[in-house]
């Protein structure tokens, strides 16, 4: 994997295969797309913010190509090329930075697949996208193709042991890819992203804190570096710690605060209206409701992006317990502080502000509330 991103580097000086370009920091960035000329519409530059999509610009386009322009990008970092059609699905990830930007995309409908390139941090991006998806596609259909000559027909374990075989290695060789591009590029942008988007997921606070030592001077201010700390510091949050305080905002569009409630027991319920396994949960907790109500505060928390969403879920679904939610979906306040990145996601602090339990569901819910409020 080395000898291949160092080759690339290489490639990237050769005229008329990935045109490279010089720019002052303050020159601002240009995007020049080419898309199939069939397509015709407007296509978005979307911004993430709080795990949200966020437009910055839109532009037609006309004989198959557009172009985006703006000022000089402080913060170097992951934005999309959206389609006209439902673009919130149909995107291409490119780095927004200073330069000369090209995003070359074949069909409208498959805009993930476009080549980006024309700036460092999206000349890394390209070519870790090409290693990734055939370390996490191609070779595994690949695989099952030669196991079908070697192996017709196969009986349901051979089927079954095959399949896990091959998704162990598609796994494997995907952690070597992003475990050798953070590496290799940690000082750029594009490591800065690796390491918030999907490294520092599985990193212990411990390994985490490591690297931010050698990236806070480097990327001061960065929006990802503030995440990454928050996604340290929420590594702290396990039974028997502090149970961090948050803010968000009730049904009422009042502000809340998990510290309202200390001095009582209360069931921190992380969900969402679209989350069918919370909605399996939402009996489990009516019956903790009816039967601890008076010795128990349920606060559920809801990670959806829209209010009315939200509020017909609670009436409908007949939650009537206190509920909570800032409308910044995976990026709420409180998801941060908790690190909840699946839901449905429990926590039980006791009156004095500290967890006591994590990840209770079904009947061990009702069994760790009937000892503790016994």
């Amino acid at each position: 994997m080395k000898t291949k991103v160092t080759a690339f580097r290489a490639l990237l000086s050769i005229a008329g295969i990935f045109p490279v370009f010089t720019f002052s920091q303050e020159g601002g960035y240009t995007i020049k797309g080419s898309i199939d000329p069939s397509y015709v519409g407007k296509i978005y530059l979307v911004d993430e913010v709080n795990h949200k999509y966020v437009p910055i610009d839109s532009t037609d386009v006309s004989q198959g190509t557009y172009v985006f322009k703006g000022p000089h990008v402080t913060y170097p970092r992951m934005a999309f090329i959206m389609s006209n059609a439902n673009y919130e699905r149909r995107s291409c990830p490119i780095f927004l930075e200073d330069g000369n930007i090209y995003v070359k995309t074949k069909q409208p409908h498959y805009l993930y697949t476009s080549e980006q390139g024309g700036t460092l941090n999206n000349a890394i991006f390209h070519a870790y996208r090409q290693d990734l998806n055939y370390a996490t596609k191609d070779s595994v259909v690949n695989a099952a193709r030669i196991e079908y000559f070697l192996n017709p027909n196969p009986t349901k374990e051979e089927a079954e042991a095959q399949f896990k075989r091959r998704n162990n290695e598609a796994s494997a060789r995907t952690k070597a890819i992003n475990d050798t591009y953070y590496n290799t590029y940690k000082e750029q942008y594009f490591g800065l992203m690796m390491l918030r988007n999907i490294l520092g997921t599985r990193m212990t606070a411990e390994e985490l804190t490591h690297e931010l030592k050698t990236l806070e001077s480097r990327f001061k201010g960065h929006p990802y570096l503030t995440d990454l700390i928050a996604m340290r510091d929420a590594k702290t949050v396990t039974v028997g710690a502090k149970a961090p305080d948050f803010t968000s905002i009730d049904m009422k569009g009042k502000e809340i605060h998990l510290s309202d409630y200390k001095g009582h027991y209360v069931l921190l319920d992380f969900w969402a209206s679209w989350c069918g396994p919370c909605r399996t949960e939402i009996p489990h907790l009516q019956a903790a409701h009816k039967k601890f109500g008076d010795r128990l505060t349920i606060l559920s928390v809801s990670l959806d992006d829209k209010k009315k969403a939200w509020t017909d879920a609670v009436h409908a679904l007949n939650m009537p317990w206190i509920h909570a939610c800032d409308l910044k979906a995976w990026g709420s306040n409180a998801a941060l502080k908790y690190s909840v990145n699946s839901i449905p996601k429990t926590f039980l602090i006791d009156p004095e502000g500290y967890i006591i339990a994590s990840d209770l569901r079904g009947k061990e819910l009702e069994k760790k509330l009937a000892e503790v409020l016994k």
